[in-house]
């Protein structure tokens, strides 16, 4: 990088060589910027309204490849910025890509771009830098992670984080229970040997890989019959001011009878309780 990006909108730091953590607005994801010997991986452009693609034209003039963890529009909205690249995600996520949240305007951002869907498996090679599609889907259905074969990497997007996971089924649509979440933490189990440091989108990245076992731990707490919380708000969820729009709706989704909030070692898991184990 020539000189560091100057741009008010973001602020980044290097947690690997040649691997960015992108933050911008408040209510925005982190994004990722992963860069190879021919290409580079952008991972979830964000809800970003600024110009986070000019932001990364300061960090790489390499080719961009974007690739999405999942559909929903906050990590997604801001996809339109590089509609001129190859934008990736699962075909669940190519569904449900252009749903705006109920407040946010769809009018803010570029919609006009065609996604590439992609299954566990595919891997973007970047150039003496390989990035391997893992499967997961509990908080959406086309949940996917990346690995990060070189630099020992496993980004996961909102299935695995540090503030919470939300797996609590507001449509109750029956693909997010717990038994269904404790299977995908095992199958990350089985490649923690790879894995260095895990990447969320939100609350905090990078985290040490033994904090799936403390996940695993809570799943089995709660199949045991262990129940959370009632309340299921924390500081980085549904704790919007009295004058916030969204307030009603955030408090409906707050102090849902049907939802709890599990706490343990450091991890909280946001479930309903009707969807305990795999019917």
């Amino acid at each position: 990088m020539d000189k560091f990006p100057e741009d008010r909108g973001f602020t980044c730091r290097l947690i690997r060589p040649d691997t960015w953590f992108i933050q911008g607005i408040l209510e925005s994801p982190a994004t990722h910027l992963l860069l190879g010997k021919e290409r580079a991986l952008v991972i979830d452009p964000g809800q970003n309204r600024n110009d986070i693609r000019g932001y990364i034209a300061g960090i790489t003039d390499l080719p961009l490849l974007v690739a999405n963890t999942h559909g929903h529009f906050d990590h997604t909205a801001a996809n339109g910025q590089f509609r001129d690249c190859p934008i990736y995600m699962s075909a669940y996520a190519t569904k449900e890509c252009r749903n705006a949240f109920p407040h946010v305007s769809r009018e803010d951002y570029c919609l006009d771009y065609e996604p590439i869907a992609i299954e566990e498996g595919h891997v973007f090679a970047l150039g003496n830098r390989d990035i391997e599609t893992i499967a997961l889907g509990c908080h959406s259905p086309g949940s996917l992670a990346f690995l990060d074969q070189k630099y020992r990497l496993l980004f996961t997007g909102d299935e695995l984080e540090s503030g919470q996971v939300l797996i609590h089924d507001v449509d109750n649509r029956g693909f997010a229970s717990v038994e269904r979440y404790l299977g995908n933490l095992r199958k990350l189990k089985a490649r923690i040997s790879e894995v260095d440091l895990i990447c969320p989108a939100h609350n905090g990245s990078p985290m040490d890989p033994s904090i799936i076992d403390s996940f695993i731990e809570n799943c089995e707490r709660i199949m045991s019959g262990i129940e959370g919380k009632r309340d299921i708000g924390s500081p980085t969820f549904l704790h919007g001011r009295p004058d916030d729009p969204r307030g009603a709706e955030s408090a409906k989704l707050r102090f849902n009878p049907a939802h709890r909030r599990s706490e343990w070692k450091g991890t909280a898991i946001i479930y309903n309780v009707n969807r305990v184990f795999d019917r």
